[in-house]
């Protein structure tokens, strides 16, 4: 999706994966460079981050590259250094995040959703007691998911396998120095609604990002303003992105991809 987005990757780049997860992202980039490329992942899940590192290993054109892996949250500089609660979803793991009340409020979209699927689908096999039965399943797994209901926030807990970690955290200015980070072609983002955090925490390194690109929740202006701080730091040619399966989940996913310069351009 980030690529189909715009996102783009050209042999000798850095890229900076915040959100690596598993690694997909940081795969793929690789194979369109046919390994010629510097990834720096972020995964703060010690479980996902244990997969991402032995993901990276094997991979044949990342192995014995110069690719690093951090089990580590980045965030704005205020935060960084200190250990944060960080909500891990063992049966849903690419929703983990720090942004508890946000996810409940997607997955009581989410599920309200999967319940009008039950319910259309009683409609259509049960033509006579359908409609019936499938109003009275939809209205009870709204009722369950509602944020309000603290039975139906426990059953959601227990059903997406929550667990709460604490993990480390940094800015990308402060690891960037450490690390001895020169520059970043490009930045891709996927953590959940912690976007701006991250983006707040480039510092020094504004000028050397090159492209960003990121999934955001549309709502709350959230996406606006990650537009106008992009605009201010000077990634002025922007793209937002519907990925198709928000059409099937019914979110407000979006991914946004951000340049510098045009993509074709000179850097």
């Amino acid at each position: 999706e980030y690529f189909e987005a715009g996102a783009c990757v050209a042999p000798g780049d850095v890229v900076v994966d915040v959100g690596a997860n598993v690694g997909a992202f940081a795969m793929r980039a690789a194979d369109r460079t046919s390994g010629d490329v510097t990834i720096h992942c972020f995964e703060p899940a010690p479980i996902t981050f244990a997969s991402l590192r032995e993901n990276l290993n094997r991979h044949p054109t990342l192995a014995g590259g110069t690719s690093t892996a951090s089990c580590v949250a980045l965030t704005r500089p205020e935060l960084a250094g200190q250990e944060r609660a960080f909500y891990y979803f063992s049966r849903m793991p690419t929703n983990s995040t720090y942004d508890l009340e946000g996810k409940r409020a997607e997955f009581q979209v989410y599920f309200a959703l999967k319940a009008q699927d039950v319910e259309r689908a009683l409609i259509r096999w049960l033509p006579f007691v359908g409609s019936v039965l499938g109003g009275l399943a939809r209205r009870v797994v709204e009722a369950f998911c509602h944020r309000q209901n603290r039975v139906g926030v426990w059953l959601a807990d227990k059903v997406t396998g929550l667990r709460v970690i604490s993990c480390a955290t940094s800015s990308l200015e402060r690891w960037s120095e450490a690390n001895r980070v020169v520059r970043i072609d490009l930045l891709k983002i996927d953590v959940e609604g912690a976007e701006l955090d991250v983006l707040l925490g480039c510092g020094s390194m504004w000028p050397t990002v090159q492209s960003v690109a990121l999934e955001a929740h549309d709502r709350d202006g959230r996406l606006d303003a990650i537009e106008a701080l992009l605009r201010a730091r000077g990634l002025t040619s922007i793209r937002r992105f519907k990925p198709r399966i928000t059409e099937k989940t019914g979110l407000d996913n979006v991914v946004l991809v951000a340049h510098r310069k045009a993509p074709g351009g000179t850097r």
